[in-house]
C-alpha cells in the first residue's frame, strides 16, 4: 500500500465535532475511516514510512513532531489513531486523559556520535572522540522545544576535556544535528541511533548513564477512529516491524 509522510503535524480539529472515544467508535463502523493517522517522533520517520508501506489493510498516514508537541496537540482535540512517543510522556498523556490506559513499551533508542563514512562502532572513550573531530565542530542538539533531549547536558555528564567542549555547535533537534554532517557543516553528531543516515555511521555510543530515557512507548489516542487501528497496532509488535526497528538502530522492548 501506499503512505503519506506528512512531516509536521499540523494543528488540525478532528474531522467530527461530536468526540468520541475508540471503544464507541468501534461500534460505528460507517463512519471509521479507512487511514490510520500515527503520530511520532521526527526520528522514528524513516522507519515509519518504511513500515507503512508494509502495512495491507489500509493507508497509514504518518505525521512528526517533539513528544510534548505531539501530546500539546492531542490535547487540542487533533485528529490521531495511534501515538508513539517516549514513554515518560506517555505516560504525562495517559494521565491527562489524551490517550488510552495502558500504554506498552515498544522500542528503545540510544544515543551516539555519528560521523561521515563507515568504520566500527566504539565505547565511549574522551580520547578517541577528539580524534575523531580532529579539528572540526561537534553538532550537538539545542534544549528547545523543537529537540527530543538537552544535548549539552548529555555532554555535561560526558565531562569532555575543555577542549571538546570548546567545538560544540547547534543544532535544532537530532535530525538536524546528523545533517550538519552529512554536508560538512560538522564533523561529528550527536544525535539517535536512528538519525544515522546513509552515509554516516555510528562512530561513537553514548554511554547509558549519561542518557535519558529513550523507551518509546505505543497508545491508541482518544480520538482513535479507524477501522484498522488495531491490526496496525498487532503489526507494530509483529516480528516484520522487529527486524525493521533493529536495522533502524531500535532495541525491541519486551
Amino acid at each position: 500500500m501506499t503512505t503519506e509522510d506528512r512531516g509536521i503535524l499540523p494543528s488540525r480539529r478532528a474531522l467530527l465535532a461530536m468526540a468520541l472515544s475508540a471503544p464507541l467508535a468501534a461500534h460505528a463502523e460507517p463512519w471509521l475511516r479507512n487511514e490510520v493517522v500515527v503520530y511520532a517522533d521526527p526520528t522514528l520517520k524513516p522507519l515509519l514510512r518504511t513500515i507503512a508501506g508494509r502495512f495491507s489493510p489500509g493507508r497509514v498516514l504518518t505525521f512528526t513532531a517533539p513528544p510534548r508537541q505531539s501530546v500539546a496537540l492531542l490535547a487540542h482535540d487533533t485528529q490521531d489513531d495511534v501515538l508513539i512517543t517516549l514513554a515518560s510522556v506517555m505516560a504525562e498523556a495517559e494521565a491527562a486523559g489524551l490517550v488510552a490506559q495502558g500504554a506498552r513499551g515498544l522500542w528503545r533508542n540510544r544515543l551516539v556520535f555519528a560521523a561521515s563514512g563507515a568504520g566500527p562502532t566504539r565505547d565511549f572513550d574522551p580520547a578517541a572522540l577528539a580524534a575523531l573531530l580532529a579539528g572540526g565542530q561537534l553538532a550537538v542538539p539545542d534544549p528547545t522545544p523543537a529537540s527530543s533531549f538537552d544535548g549539552s547536558a548529555v555532554l555535561a555528564g560526558l565531562k569532555l576535556p575543555a577542549a571538546l567542549a570548546a567545538r560544540v555547535t547547534g543544532a535544532a533537534n537530532s535530525v538536524d544535528a546528523a545533517f550538519q554532517v552529512t554536508h560538512g557543516e560538522a564533523r561529528l553528531a550527536l544525535c539517535y541511533a536512528t538519525d544515522v543516515a546513509p552515509g554516516l555511521y555510528a562512530a561513537m555510543r553514548v554511554p547509558e548513564a549519561a542518557c535519558p530515557d529513550l523507551t518509546y512507548a505505543v497508545a491508541l489516542s482518544r480520538k482513535a477512529w479507524s477501522r484498522h487501528q488495531g491490526a496496525f497496532l498487532d503489526f507494530l509488535r509483529g516480528e516484520t516491524c522487529a527486524t525493521l526497528a533493529r536495522r533502524a538502530g531500535l532495541e525491541i522492548v519486551t
